[in-house]
């Protein structure tokens, strides 16, 4: 016996060919709502942190005297680190920590005694170790000695950089000793300089903090040695660079102005 094939069978119409075609172009569009809304968020906490760590560095001045790390008589707040001062290899949290020198500068070894204090005074959330991690001198490691940045293997970093002329090679000028707060990627053995940005990204931060450019204000980017392709050129004429789509920007923020 032949058995006859089911001609009852049909293919899909043209309309509901399209309704698939709808509902997949919606599904697609959500995704990417989504991950837009996703890093709107991720780029609003940025400023949410810097704000936050800002308004800790004032405060814990106001109520202490002097600054995270470089405070004089820290020891006696929160107890004097048992491993021994000002550094040591044994990377345990713990409120116990160091004096700093009260020079009003945060310096090597002051830096990371300076998220570690800010966390003693209750100021920031975490606990660190106040001293750098094995790598080198400078070895942030994010959530051991520094905060974590919002953003995927990004963290943050705090030192006082002295005035910087238009000859150096990595930053724009700056005419005065200031604290510079910065946020990138983190770097193996070193502290987090890694571009973590695109130029457009770090533009919308700088328009909604400062002044949207990249060699001046209170938020800027490194040259272009470090940050290659950020900003348009290493001289206080220079625009971000909005037709470059890639990761190129390090963030740093003058918590003071």
């Amino acid at each position: 016996m032949t058995i006859s094939p089911n001609t009852d069978r049909q293919a899909f119409t043209l309309i509901e060919l399209s309704v698939v075609l709808v509902i997949i172009g919606l599904l697609v569009g959500g995704i990417m709502g989504g991950q837009y809304l996703i890093k709107q968020a991720e780029l609003q906490a940025i400023v949410t942190d810097l704000a936050k760590y800002k308004g800790a560095m004032t405060q814990f001045k106001e109520s202490y005297g002097g600054k995270p790390g470089d405070l004089l008589d820290a020891t006696d707040y929160w107890g004097t680190d048992p491993n021994g001062c000002p550094t040591h290899s044994t990377a345990v949290p713990r409120k116990e920590t160091c004096n700093g020198d009260g020079d009003n500068l945060i310096e090597t070894n002051e830096n990371y005694r300076f998220w570690q204090q800010l966390s003693d005074a209750e100021l920031i959330e975490g606990a660190f170790t106040g001293i750098t991690s094995s790598g080198s001198a400078d070895h942030a490691l994010a959530g051991v000695n520094v905060p974590a940045g919002r953003l995927s293997g990004s963290a943050y970093h705090v030192f006082t950089n002295g005035v910087i002329g238009t000859s150096d090679a990595n930053y724009f000028q700056h005419a005065a000793t200031a604290d510079l707060l910065f946020v990138g990627k983190t770097v193996s053995n070193s502290w987090p300089f890694g571009a973590l940005l695109t130029p457009r990204q770090q533009s919308q931060l700088d328009v909604k903090m400062d002044d949207g450019k990249p060699p001046t204000g209170v938020m800027r980017s490194f040259k272009n040695t470090l940050n290659a392709d950020c900003a348009t050129t290493d001289t206080s004429a220079a625009l971000y660079e909005l037709t470059n789509i890639g990761i190129a920007c390090t963030l740093i923020f003058f918590p003071e102005g």
